[in-house]
């Protein structure tokens, strides 16, 4: 198992010799970089109810794991065993934290919830998924005191098993991650107080309700984005703007909306936006000329790219003298970047800069001397990943940050618009999901972005403004020259979108686009 010439040696201590499916997944990743040795403590006894439900979740299914175990008679023997092997550091992945008078060079690393039990315990997340907590969270310690990396995955409110499988994928990642990265990031840590405790049986009735109110919602409620123009540099803009100073682009439509505003560099007039017609099977761009004010739409035209599916948030950059352009394209399973020709004004397929991955809403800066692609990965969660790849120059070759995800957090990470300088903080937008798609947009301060290492800090949020013409969120912020464009939106009850819902559960009209169904719907 060994990865190098001279690994970490890891005791891994697991539930069980025929462990639950996410402890798997620990081992193999860390297998990649270490020496893991695997001590299985019996499983205790659990619950009736509780057993029936572990099996609803895949991260916690039991099958023969092919490991090489070594059975122990509890975590403390597992410690004892980890002493006597001369183990560099130990993983407890066991339902309780072991404790006992072993030291080890890099500590006892553990996963924990918020209030201090193991992610591993029955029944885990259970009052936060209940109620939707927006800050759900795993959090790896290091002897008890210290957190090496915090995750705060999406959570579906109402949904304990599919949410429980997200963040027990997601715990099993962290170990690995932190294993290769470094410690500055880390930070004291003390356990927090626990979610006023209800009943398994009562908090999965209410979880139910909840998920029944979600699904009504759905059905009958719909996202109506619209585009905004702000007449300050993006390194002004604060909420305020997105109550006082919008000029919203058009009356809203009820056969469709615009979404994902970038404005062409250098021309104060057009912009590319995203389009979803909501009785299309898949989003297209569409660039919109205004007029001198910005405050109308004059002409519009559909532009065609060189990948198919659903199209959004066309990333317009200036590069070497020309224009260039990243659209989303996650339906092809791939990142194409576009250049346009200045005599035809056609969009030409440059080079793919990642391939065989489900990206959303990629965006590329500049820092260090290198040229880097933020974005989010549906295999890490379309929703709360943030990836990043690097290039020297603008056609590759496209390297993978080894650290991908390099975050993970269902309230910033997915990319939300142009990165920018403010005084001398490098600021990323990204979007907060936590509650619903496109909340709002953090304003994330970039501390460290290299080849190996990568960390930034929440700083700001950007909010709709509540009573405004689109209080129920906003999740794009893009620089356009000495202006800013936005996009805000609206949930409403739409007679055109609920006819089209109709219509598509009777199997009369086009099935919509996977990707597009997981951006807006």
């Amino acid at each position: 198992m060994n990865a190098s010439p001279d690994p970490t040696r890891i005791g891994l201590i697991i539930d069980g010799a025929e462990p639950p499916a996410w402890q798997v997944q620990l081992a193999g990743d860390l297998a990649r970089s270490a020496d893991v040795r695997v001590y299985a403590v019996p499983s205790a006894q659990a619950p009736e109810d509780w057993a029936r439900l572990a099996e609803k979740v895949p991260a916690l299914r039991r099958n023969a794991s092919g490991l090489e175990v070594q059975r122990v008679t509890s975590a403390r023997a597992a410690l004892a065993a980890c002493r006597a092997d001369d183990v560099d550091l130990v993983v407890d992945a066991g339902p309780t934290p072991a404790s006992g008078p072993q030291r080890f060079r890099r500590g006892i690393w553990t996963l924990r919830q918020r209030d201090g039990r193991s992610v591993g315990a029955p029944y885990a997340f259970l009052e936060e998924i209940a109620r939707r907590q927006a800050d759900a969270a795993v959090f790896l310690v290091r002897d008890g005191r210290t957190a090496l990396r915090v995750a705060h995955p999406q959570v579906a409110r109402g949904r304990y098993a599919a949410s429980l499988d997200r963040l027990l994928q997601v715990a099993a990642c962290l170990p690995a991650a932190a294993l290769q990265g470094r410690d500055e990031a880390a930070h004291p840590w003390t356990p927090g107080v626990r979610p006023a405790a209800l009943a398994p049986g009562v908090a999965l009735a209410y979880a139910g309700l909840l998920q029944a109110v979600d699904q009504w919602r759905a059905w009958t409620v719909s996202e109506s984005w619209m585009l905004g123009v702000i007449d300050k540099p993006i390194e002004e803009v604060c909420s305020a703007d997105l109550r006082h100073a919008v000029r919203w682009l058009g009356p809203r439509e009820p056969s469709r909306y615009w979404a994902d505003p970038f404005g062409v560099p250098g021309d104060p007039g057009r912009l590319l936006c995203e389009e979803v017609v909501h009785d299309q099977p898949t989003g297209v761009l569409k660039e919109l000329t205004l007029d001198e004010g910005c405050g109308q739409v004059k002409a519009e035209r559909q532009v065609p790219m060189a990948v198919p599916g659903h199209l959004s948030y066309p990333f317009l950059f200036e590069h070497d003298g020309a224009t260039w352009c990243i659209p989303e394209s996650g339906a092809a399973g791939k990142v194409v970047i576009h250049r346009l020709e200045p005599a035809t004004g056609a969009w030409q397929p440059a080079c793919t800069a990642l391939d065989g991955v489900q990206a959303a809403d990629a965006t590329l800066f500049r820092h260090g001397g290198l040229l880097w692609i933020a974005y989010s990965d549906a295999r890490f969660g379309v929703h709360d990943s943030l990836c990043l790849a690097w290039a020297e120059h603008i056609t590759g070759p496209w390297r993978r940050h080894p650290l991908n995800p390099v975050k993970i957090d269902a309230r910033s990470s997915r990319p939300a618009g142009t990165v920018f300088r403010r005084g001398g903080d490098l600021i990323r937008p990204g979007q907060d999901c936590s509650r619903t798609y496109g909340g709002a947009v953090a304003l994330n301060r970039i501390e460290v972005c290299t080849p190996t290492e990568y960390r930034e800090s929440t700083v700001e949020f950007i909010r709709p403004g509540a009573g405004t013409l689109n209080p129920h969120g906003v999740h794009t912020l893009s620089a356009w020259g000495e202006r800013t464009l936005v996009d805000a939106k609206r949930e409403w009850v739409n007679p055109w979108v609920l006819r089209y819902k109709a219509r598509k559960r009777l199997g009369l009209g086009p099935q919509p686009d996977a990707r597009m169904a997981v951006r807006h719907e």
